[in-house]
């Protein structure tokens, strides 16, 4: 999971026992069952419209659940067609939807496909059984990806997460390995309940006040959300799995309003305020807190300073430093950027293949410079017209020299100077 200053969002399912159409009750398999046949009744990148589960007997089956909703589902598509592309007919993996069609209609499917053709060059060819609801039974799960692996001999083995389905435990599979896939505990959460209340905990109706923090909560969602209690006599604040510099953040806003490279780290270990690409080093760093105060004219992220500081030992702050840094200049005789496209829009996701920003104000650019770069970038170009860029695919990896040899024929420079600024600080406090 990518952390940002986002709403992560991740759809929940309810579900219990139902019934087929044949009137028989559809009971939930779990690891070590054995998996009941049925009709995939809506295929797409298959020959027919239908398929049966055991059409796929005596293969490695994967069934990776999603949702058109659900970003990191559609973010493992490429690993999962790498999956399929590596082990050929000896697997099958399936990207089964099994939301009702008026959840997730058949045109957002289209556009999901689409979209990842344009940012990765990929055409998906696994097949994908859509709007199969009865797996939401058969498969108990709340939060999506959720994937259930079958053997061979149709027994399931694992129900898991996508990062733990690998080429390397797939192979040990093949080879005949025991495999112990982690399993995917979901656990039911109401964002508009109180933690460890009413089935998220205990009973909160007496609470005057409280506050909790506690580690990375498997199987949750992440929210972000407040609510009146008690007919107003109470405010309830939630923050649920976001990493620490994020709580941070929201607590003090108006002083952690720069970047990362205008936020200065002074803790004996500043990693746990690190954010990753790796969605396992970000749940180590990342935390559930929740405050429940009476209503008064006491902001909530006042509480919420004390609760952090008590628990994390660290203040944030504003203050005048001095910095390395870059300024941006225009230079030479190169051609000036200019506007150079009619409509204005931006695609710069890192597995993009053509990254560009059309007809945007140079701040925009600015900002992205200072979300790559490890110095403040400083803009004293004196344009004012929008501007228009097509990137190289791999400026994310690009140091200051890759950016000026970028920028030398838009007639603009990167220089290395040092300046007075106001930083952001988050320092111990004792």
């Amino acid at each position: 999971m990518k952390y940002f200053l986002l709403l992560l969002f991740c759809l929940t399912v309810k579900f219990a026992d139902a019934q087929n159409k044949t009137g028989k009750t559809i009971h939930p398999l779990n690891v070590g069952d054995t998996v009941v046949d049925f009709t995939f009744r809506q295929m797409l990148n298959y020959p027919s419209k239908t398929a049966r589960l055991s059409d796929f007997k005596g293969k490695l089956i994967i069934l990776d659940m999603w949702s058109t909703y659900c970003g990191s589902c559609i973010e493992a598509f490429p690993k999962m067609q790498a999956l399929q592309d590596k082990f050929k007919d000896r697997i099958q993996v399936l990207l089964v939807n099994p939301y009702p069609a008026e959840d997730d209609p058949d045109e957002r499917v289209k556009q999901v496909l689409t979209r990842v053709k344009q940012r990765t060059g990929l055409t998906l060819t696994v097949p994908m059984p859509l709007h199969d609801t009865m797996l939401n039974h058969l498969f108990p799960h709340e939060t999506v990806p959720h994937v259930i692996v079958i053997n061979e001999k149709g027994l399931i083995i694992g129900s898991t997460y996508s990062w733990a389905v690998t080429p390397e435990s797939i192979q040990a599979l093949l080879a005949g390995e025991k495999i112990r896939f982690p399993v995917k505990n979901d656990w039911g959460f109401d964002k508009n309940t109180p933690l460890f209340v009413d089935g998220n905990g205990g009973d909160g109706s007496n609470f005057i006040y409280r506050s909790i923090i506690t580690p990375y909560k498997d199987g949750i969602p992440a929210f972000i959300g407040s609510q009146e209690l008690n007919e107003g006599k109470a405010k309830r604040f939630y923050v649920i799995n976001y990493p620490l510099l994020t709580l941070y953040q929201l607590a003090y806003p108006e002083v952690l309003k720069y970047p990362a490279n205008r936020t200065i780290i002074e803790v004996k270990d500043s990693s746990g305020f690190m954010l990753h690409q790796d969605a396992e080093k970000d749940n180590k760093n990342s935390y559930c807190y929740e405050v429940i105060v009476p209503a008064s004219p006491v902001e909530v992220k006042t509480y919420m300073r004390q609760d952090l500081q008590r628990t994390f030992h660290a203040i944030a702050f504003n203050e005048e430093r001095n910095l390395k840094c870059y300024v941006l200049k225009k230079v030479g005789n190169g051609d000036t950027v200019s506007l150079k496209a009619d409509s204005a829009a931006t695609d710069i996701e890192r597995t993009s293949l053509h990254k560009y920003m059309h007809n945007q104000p140079l701040s925009r650019f600015i900002d992205m410079l200072n979300y790559m770069l490890p110095a403040p970038v400083i803009d004293a170009t004196g344009l004012t017209k929008n501007i228009s860029f097509d990137f190289p695919f791999d400026i994310y990896s690009y140091n200051v020299q890759q950016w000026n040899g970028f920028l030398s024929k838009y007639g603009l420079a990167l220089e290395e100077t040092e300046r007075n600024m106001e930083v952001a600080v988050i320092k111990a406090s004792w």
